[in-house]
């Protein structure tokens, strides 16, 4: 039955179709360099005189403090130190409930509002010990000074993963600033008035997708970053009306700047690229080819599970979510680089898009019944060619992933011994990049307000 979905998954096809019969059927360096020592300097002032205020705080008003949840503290720019892993245990609301009111530190990490796990099945054959540089003992490589070390148990986030922590940016609260004047801006050109909810969530969608993915970035590349994303999503929005001012080019045409009636891209394409010439036009392509993507109609079947993943590695846009973590890690990988870490790039693409896929499912089986809209989705493939249940198809999903997490961690062991600075920073920034896409699946809030008991908030 498994051959059926044409893809290795290694020594772990015994263990899934074990479970299955027990299943129901159902820039310029230099100025780069003083541009982080600016940005952490700054960081840095910002959590003292926060550290200032709560010691205040506490000594005044003790007992109101401890009822007031909301209250944002900062403990420290890095927050390795102040989660302990706990134990996985399968969430229910209740197990959510629990973690509320452990009412663990929070400080360093941007709110969250939902959190969930999609696999209803208890799996087995979960790998651990990988990733060691991810453990928070050892996240104190250069790589990392611009971003927060999170444990996701800590926070009443179930991760069912290898992953022992993944990373956000320190400036997430900056690029909330920034991202929310830039998207009022470009409204600011489009006809019509705009609820104050849909602006949210396009800052929302922007900022939690790059501080998760791409979080090892200074300040002005975070920021650059910022008014990209939430610039894509807005032209995304706007792919049927035909105002090429507002939109991204669905077509590479060799140049840096596309035709004159590109206004808002060809302005910001001109802000990335005196940032980072070289860099910086390699993600301006990526954006483009992820907007072609998009707009392409999908077949509406995939003879295999290979053929659909082959497809949807586009339409995901993993690559252009990895050109942007090499654009914010600032650093110049030559074309042997990016030849040795290729492998490790093609399974870390193809973790990013059974994530997306297993964890938005629900979403998108909820508007085919309320909408008639189309499902694309590697839970539904699983489901069609091995005519199984949703549970049980979304249970295999998840041990595909693991087996692919193993398949990235050798990759990455046989890469350490010898391997230069660059291609380990892109090689573990590629990782950072799949853990951090784990950590927004699994509380986006698009994804988790079809799930009862997701919320974490009342």
């Amino acid at each position: 039955m498994f051959s059926e979905l044409h893809i290795n998954i290694g020594p772990t096809l015994r263990v899934i179709e074990s479970a299955r019969r027990q299943i129901p059927a159902v820039s310029d360096s230099g100025k780069a360099q003083l541009r982080d020592v600016h940005d952490s300097l700054r960081h840095a002032g910002v959590v003292c005189f926060c550290l200032a205020f709560e010691r205040m705080i506490t000594t005044i008003f003790p007992r109101a403090l401890s009822r007031q949840s909301s209250i944002r503290i900062y403990q420290s720019s890095i927050c390795f130190g102040l989660y302990p892993i706990l134990k996985h245990r399968y969430h229910t609301s209740q197990n959510i409930r629990e973690f509320n009111q452990e009412r663990l530190p929070r400080s360093c990490t941007r709110n969250i509002q939902y959190a969930f796990d999609p696999v209803n099945i208890a799996a087995t054959n979960r790998p651990s010990n990988l990733f060691s540089f991810l453990r928070p003992e050892n996240v104190s490589l250069p790589n990392f000074q611009h971003a927060n070390s999170i444990v996701p148990p800590s926070l009443g986030v179930p991760w069912p993963t290898s992953f022992p922590s993944c990373f956000q940016s320190k400036y997430w609260e900056e690029m909330e600033e920034t991202t929310r004047a830039y998207t009022q801006e470009l409204l600011a050109q489009r006809p019509g008035s705009y609820q104050a909810k849909y602006i949210e969530a396009m800052i929302d969608a922007a900022v939690s997708l790059l501080v998760n993915t791409a979080p090892m970035g200074n300040l002005t590349r975070m920021k650059v970053l910022a008014k990209l994303y939430v610039f894509f999503f807005v032209s995304d929005d706007l792919v049927d009306s035909g105002n090429r001012v507002m939109m991204i080019p669905s077509h590479i045409e060799g140049k840096e700047e596309q035709g004159p009636e590109y206004t808002v891209y060809n302005m910001l394409a001109k802000e990335i690229l005196s940032e980072d010439l070289v860099q910086g036009k390699r993600l301006l392509e990526s954006v483009i080819s992820w907007t072609s993507a998009t707009q392409q109609t999908p077949p509406e079947t995939f003879p295999t599970l290979e053929d659909y993943m082959s497809y949807r590695a586009g339409d995901v846009g993993a690559y252009a979510v990895f050109r942007s973590m090499e654009f914010a890690c600032n650093v110049s990988f030559s074309d042997a680089d990016f030849e040795a870490v290729a492998r490790l790039r093609s399974l870390c693409e193809r973790h990013f898009l059974l994530t997306n896929d297993l964890y938005s499912y629900a979403k998108e089986a909820v508007a085919e019944q309320k909408h008639g809209a189309s499902v694309l989705n590697a839970v539904r493939v699983v489901q069609r060619l091995m005519n199984i249940s949703e549970d049980s198809a979304k249970a295999i999903v998840r041990q595909l992933i693991w087996d692919v997490e193993r398949q990235m961690n050798e990759e990455y062991e046989r890469l350490l011994p010898g391997a230069p600075k660059s291609q380990l920073t892109c090689a573990r920034g590629l990782i950072v990049s799949a853990a951090g896409n784990m950590f927004f699946s699994a509380t986006c809030a698009r994804y988790a307000r079809v799930i009862e008991g997701s919320r974490l908030h009342t």
